[in-house]
């Protein structure tokens, strides 16, 4: 598993939490603890999610089980329980995205769930040139694209980036450069 700083219960977050229940902040440490050190188990996260959501924190639970859970796994299958629409609007996205642009997308390698790696080839053209295209949800952005061509058998710059809003793909200028794909 993974330690996800980006996940992790603020302290003034935590003190609203002991307040409510002491209980469920001790155990929040507990896992926290776990965490830092790479040591917690699926259970633990379980445990985890269970108590950041009955403390209201359902980003923080949604962050928890989008870095740690693996295809298929009970994370994967919770995440789907609890925020069924966000895993129906990525994969509606793709197909948008792939009818907006006129592109064909060929599945390359997902990092994590919900962000996937696809060679993007167009369908009206016949293109020496390799492009690739990184869709990534986060509950806090949405789904974005980034769009970088293939530089000497690696990933390139990103050259484009794309927001999905409502039913449409939007060039996004705003979206800071990440740099380099691995």
């Amino acid at each position: 598993m993974n330690a996800i700083p980006a996940a992790s219960v603020s302290k003034e977050d935590l003190e609203r939490i002991r307040m409510a229940d002491p209980n469920a902040a001790a155990e929040m440490e507990r896992i926290g603890q776990l965490l830092l050190r790479g040591k917690e188990s699926e259970d633990d996260l379980l445990r985890l999610v269970e108590l950041l959501i009955k403390s209201g924190e359902l980003t923080k639970a949604e962050l928890i089980l989008l870095a740690n859970s693996t295809n298929g796994d009970r994370l994967h299958a919770l995440h789907r329980e609890l925020f069924k629409a966000a895993e129906d609007n990525y994969k509606a996205s793709l197909k948008i995205f792939s009818d907006q642009l006129g592109v064909v997308l060929s599945f390359v390698r997902s990092p994590r769930i919900y962000s996937e790696i696809y060679k993007c080839e167009s369908i009206n053209c016949n293109s020496e040139l390799s492009y690739y295209v990184q869709f990534t949800y986060m509950p806090e952005s949405g789904i974005v694209a980034d769009l970088y061509q293939e530089d000497q058998g690696n990933p390139g710059n990103i050259s484009t980036a794309f927001r999905y809003k409502g039913s449409l793909w939007v060039k996004d200028d705003l979206l800071p450069r990440r740099g380099r794909r691995s």
